[in-house]
């Protein structure tokens, strides 16, 4: 029983470390910021107490690994899940978005939590190793530009990065779904 309650303790919790290092104070782009690991070994969808509400513009970001064992080991653009709300669908992680959250997200509540998952449809977590370093990112405004420029400018300084230079390439190719608008990704 113990050990149930130590992994539903660390499943989720506050980053030490960040994919991206956010100046102090906020760039003028930025609304908010929360930095959060999710763990091999957590079961379902894992609050992060992240509140999101209609009109939020956000952007995830995500690395690390988690091996399931047997040699499979993968990232999050694999394993990693959200839902803005406990009623919400589940959507799978496929790299950096500016995503507006719409009222059918939060199945028209005034707000909700963000909860994300590496996947609890493998069996045996307890088995399950490493973790994801998750960025939430709210933004003041709608503007892929200026979320490039300054993911641009973030990767800059961490020059060594290498999956941060990653993500900063993939938004701004627009390789990953597209920003995602009444839950139809476009």
């Amino acid at each position: 029983m113990a050990l149930i309650l130590a992994l539903l303790l660390v499943s989720i919790r506050p980053a030490t470390s960040a994919v991206l290092k956010m100046p102090k104070p906020l760039p003028d782009i930025v609304k908010s910021y929360k930095s959060v690991y999710i763990h091999a070994g957590s079961t379902g969808m894992n609050n992060t107490f992240v509140q999101v509400k209609p009109g939020d513009y956000i952007t995830i970001l995500a690395k690390g690994t988690i091996d399931l064992g047997k040699g499979r080991v993968h990232g999050p653009k694999v394993l990693l899940s959200y839902q803005f709300s406990e009623e919400d669908v589940e959507r799978r992680y496929r790299g950096p978005d500016l995503i507006t959250i719409y009222p059918g997200y939060l199945k028209n509540r005034e707000s909700g939590n963000i909860y994300l998952s590496y996947g609890d449809r493998y069996r045996c977590p307890s088995f399950h190793q490493g973790y994801f370093l998750v960025d939430i990112i709210f933004w003041k405004m709608n503007d892929p530009n200026l979320v490039a420029k300054f993911l641009e400018e973030a990767s800059s300084a961490k020059p060594k990065d290498n999956d941060l230079k990653e993500i900063v390439q993939e938004f701004k190719k627009g390789e990953t779904t597209g920003q995602i608008i009444l839950g139809v990704v476009k």
